[in-house]
């Protein structure tokens, strides 16, 4: 069997980190009196948006909970409705950053400590909610699908990734190496 479907979004999780882990260093450059580049700032939003939000969140909210129902996993409360309620979460900071730097942009001098605490708020969250699915979501999840269910995820993960397409994946992919290299590897 190719990698499984948890290995996957472990992969995802991993780029998705790449840019994670910049954001503090964008807080601490604004905290400092620096302005991040618009096009920067553009990519990243981009990459929040689409690739974590959109892409690896459909991958985990669309094919692999209702799996997990479906073999006895319950739907409300711990662990699927709380990852749920995560992603919305995460999807909420992104909103605020993007809210706040436009009213920054417009010369709101409360706006800037609003962007840097939001970068440090979506920095933190994403750290925490990877390491619980990594480290407790996809373990159980690998105990309790089968064979057959792991295929239809893997068929289902390439019918989101088709969705989106490859040169977009390569794209957001460049775009999280680029900026670890430019904030972590500098």
């Amino acid at each position: 069997m190719a990698a499984l479907p948890t290995e996957i979004l472990e992969d995802e999780h991993r780029l998705i980190i790449r840019v994670v882990n910049s954001l503090n260093i964008f807080a601490q450059t604004m905290e400092d009196g620096w302005e991040i580049e618009e096009e920067v700032f553009s990519d990243l939003i981009e990459f929040m948006r689409i690739f974590a939000e959109k892409w690896h969140h459909a991958k985990e909210e669309e094919a692999l909970f209702p799996l997990l129902i479906k073999r006895g996993v319950p739907a409300t409360g711990c662990p699927l409705a709380q990852l749920t309620l995560e992603h919305k979460k995460a999807n909420n900071f992104v909103s605020e950053i993007v809210k706040f730097m436009e009213l920054l942009r417009k010369g709101d001098p409360d706006a800037r400590t609003k962007v840097i605490q939001g970068l440090r708020d979506l920095s933190s969250y994403y750290v925490n909610h990877i390491w619980n699915e990594d480290n407790m979501l996809f373990p159980m999840a690998n105990r309790i699908l089968k064979d057959d269910d792991q295929q239809m995820l893997l068929r289902e993960f390439s019918h989101i990734d088709k969705k989106h397409g490859k040169p977009l994946h390569d794209h957001l992919e460049n775009f999280a190496k680029r900026i670890e290299e430019e904030t972590i590897g500098s």
